[in-house]
C-alpha cells in the first residue's frame, strides 16, 4: 500500500479528511436546522432536524458497523494464523485471547508470534502493550 515502514507511532487508522468534514457539516446541519425549528417551529423544520439526525447517525453507524467486520475478520485471520504457526500445546489457548490482544498480536510476526501470545494469556496484556512488545512489525495499511 505503501513504501514507508509501519510502526507503533503510525499504525492507527485515521478517517480520511473528507469523513471528517462531511461528519462536521452534518452535524452543523443538525445545529442550524435546530435552532431554525426552535425560532420557527412547525412540522416542517423538525421533520429537518429527524432527517438531519438521521443522516449523521447513519453515516458514524456506518463507519462503526464498518470497523466491526473488520474486527470478526481480523478474529477469524489470526486464529487460522495462530493454528498455523502455535506448538500444540498452546493452540488449545487460542480461544482464550481476547479480540483486542488478537488486534494486537497480528501486528508481530510469526518467529515472534508464539511467545508474544504465551504472554499476552499469561500476564493478561492489552493490545497496547502488545503492540509496543512487536520487535518486528508486520504492517497493515488497509486497516479502516
Amino acid at each position: 500500500m505503501t513504501d514507508r515502514p509501519q510502526n507503533f507511532s503510525n499504525h492507527r487508522a485515521i478517517p480520511p479528511t473528507a469523513f471528517i468534514v462531511v461528519v462536521l457539516i452534518l452535524a452543523a446541519n443538525v445545529v442550524v436546522t435546530g435552532v431554525y425549528a426552535v425560532r420557527a417551529p412547525s412540522l416542517g423544520s423538525v421533520w429537518g432536524v429527524l432527517a438531519a439526525l438521521a443522516i449523521v447517525v447513519g453515516l458514524v453507524l456506518a463507519r462503526v458497523l464498518v470497523q466491526r467486520m473488520q474486527d470478526r475478520i481480523i478474529r477469524l485471520e489470526m486464529h487460522v494464523r495462530l493454528e498455523r504457526v502455535l506448538p500444540a500445546e498452546l493452540r488449545s489457548e487460542i480461544p482464550k485471547l481476547k479480540l483486542s490482544q488478537l488486534v494486537g498480536l497480528r501486528f508481530a510476526n510469526d518467529a515472534e508470534l508464539p511467545a508474544l501470545t504465551t504472554r499476552a494469556l499469561r500476564e493478561g496484556l492489552t493490545s497496547e502493550q502488545i503492540k509496543r512488545e512487536v520487535k518486528d512489525w508486520q504492517a497493515d495499511w488497509l486497516r479502516v
